[in-house]
């Protein structure tokens, strides 16, 4: 629905943008004559503004929720009500006084004042976190998925009550509506990722991303449910890998056959005893103090506004790439543990082709990749869209890569008490090719260490890994766990006793982590 006070603070930045236009046009000189002619201009654009905003549903989301597709919807609403604003101008006056680089401007300062104003109120809403607590560091897998089937003020109801309640346990995924015109909006910060008569299409789809659906929630009563969608819902429960519960039967304390189903708690996180790597209170406030986290993430924030503009004629072609090779969509997102085990979308450029055939069988990379994917892959160019992770917060240029849940042990945690990056202190010194215990352990050293000297160390070595690949340094790994126990943050020896192995470069070849027991 739209929100009249977020339209209303729209339009005022929209207002303050076309009027700001004159003054940039002019190199910020105050001409008065110059603006005789903006009222009628400034008219046309609020009103196709408003009708814009309306129709896009650019003014509808909570500006703390919002996304990288609320800011899309921005750009399309301001290339509408900038040609509708010209349009009118040219049909009254033919733009008489009106400069034919004053459209341009203003849709630019329009984009940057609407942008920045929502990107600044999510950061703001980020920035109100508790104490850095180890224990509070939430991996992905101690959450269950979420799938949430309705779209009305039940549904609202609910994600706002798991917001508040069970957030560390609940995380929701996607909300399924019961129209295609709902598909691809966002309701109250949650994606609606399609529709309940095609709810296996979109765990099959959600799959492909990183995200495995542990329940379906179902806010609409069962008797509003059309015959079809109970169907779908029913075949998705026999296949019995995803839990399907009602609200209406939470809400009256019933149990029972279908649909009344109370889901099972997820498990807690491990006790700190049992985890491999911890940090004790005083270690954990003094890290949370240290001034270079402030100066790093005002670098990050600069360094990535500037690099998005400079880059973009890149992205544009690279972006071309993708639609020549995979076509649309270009961008690809999973869902990564980020600061704090808090989920977050990590963007890139679609490097292989879709994940199933047309009879819905799962394909292999090796049958999905193509020539330029792998230039694309090897140049890091598809990484391009992280640049808008790094402006959000989401992540930085220099941290722990960020991993997909199911490989993101709670035992590792301690690696996730800083902002993952786009390039690490792992990344540099192995790798794909060294084991998931000694990453994690060259991780928590970066997060004990890190500093303005060793971050541009990472930088010029990212260089070289990007150049001439990636090379283990195992002595710097035996190096680091030595460090770790000293320190007492390593609770365990060195990786064999955690039944994993370093893996040399013959045994690389395939990706991944090979298990101790399986590598004989």
């Amino acid at each position: 629905m739209l929100r009249p006070r977020l339209l209303l603070v729209d339009l005022a930045l929209v207002t303050l943008a076309t009027l700001a236009t004159v003054l940039v046009r002019d190199n910020f000189e105050f001409v008065p004559e110059h603006f005789r002619s903006m009222p009628i201009y400034l008219g046309a654009t609020l009103i196709a503004a408003t009708v814009a905003f309306a129709l896009t549903g650019a003014s509808r989301t909570v500006w703390r929720f919002s996304s990288l597709a609320d800011y899309i919807n921005l750009v399309a609403a301001v290339a509408v009500t900038v040609t509708a604003a010209v349009a009118f101008m040219f049909y009254y006056n033919r733009l008489d006084g009106i400069s034919r680089s004053t459209p341009i401007l203003q849709a630019l300062l329009m984009v940057i004042l609407l942008v920045s104003a929502r990107v600044f109120m999510r950061l703001r809403h980020q920035s109100r976190a508790k104490p850095v607590q180890l224990a509070s560091v939430v991996p992905m897998a101690a959450r269950l998925n979420y799938l949430v089937a309705g779209y009305s003020k039940t549904t609202e109801f609910y994600l706002r009550a798991v917001s508040e309640i069970a957030a560390d346990r609940i995380q929701i995924v996607g909300v399924l509506g019961h129209s295609a015109t709902k598909s691809g909006r966002i309701f109250h910060g949650i994606p609606v990722v399609g529709v309940l008569t095609a709810v296996a299409k979109c765990l099959q789809d959600l799959s492909v991303h990183g995200v495995f659906v542990d329940r379906i929630c179902v806010t609409t009563p069962q008797h509003l449910l059309s015959p079809d969608e109970l169907e779908q819902l029913r075949a998705v429960e026999a296949a019995g890998s995803v839990g399907v519960f009602f609200l209406e039967d939470l809400m009256i304390d019933e149990a029972g056959s279908f649909g009344r189903r109370v889901p099972d708690q997820p498990a807690s996180l491990e006790a700190a005893s049992n985890l491999a790597f911890q940090l004790t209170d005083d270690r954990l406030a003094a890290l949370s103090r240290r001034p270079y986290w402030r100066l790093k993430r005002t670098f990050d924030a600069v360094l990535s506004a500037t690099l998005l503009i400079m880059l973009a004629p890149a992205t544009v072609l690279a972006a071309l790439l993708v639609a020549i090779d995979v076509g649309r969509p270009l961008a690809f997102w999973q869902q990564r543990p980020g600061l704090m085990g808090h989920p977050f979308r990590l963007y890139k450029l679609r490097t292989l082709s879709a994940a199933h055939s047309k009879t819905g069988e799962r394909l292999t990379d090796a049958e999905r990749s193509s020539m330029i994917g792998r230039f694309l892959r090897r140049t890091r160019l598809d990484e391009l869209p992280q640049l808008y992770n790094i402006l959000v917060g989401e992540m930085s240029f220099i941290g722990p890569r960020p991993l997909l849940p199911v490989d993101q042990s709670p035992a590792y945690a301690a690696r996730m008490l800083v902002r993952p990056g786009l390039t690490g202190w792992a990344q540099v010194n192995g790798g794909r090719y060294v084991s998931a215990a000694d990453k994690a352990a060259l991780d928590v050293w970066y997060v004990e260490n890190a500093s303005f000297a060793i971050d541009a160390q990472i930088f010029l070595r990212t260089l070289g890994v990007v150049v001439f690949g990636e090379r283990v340094d195992h002595g710097l790994i035996q190096r680091t766990w030595e460090q770790l126990m000293a320190a007492g943050i390593c609770l365990s020896a060195r990786p064999e006793s955690l039944g994993w192995a370093t893996m040399t470069d013959n045994g690389a070849q395939g990706g991944g982590v090979v298990p101790a027991q399986r590598a004989a």
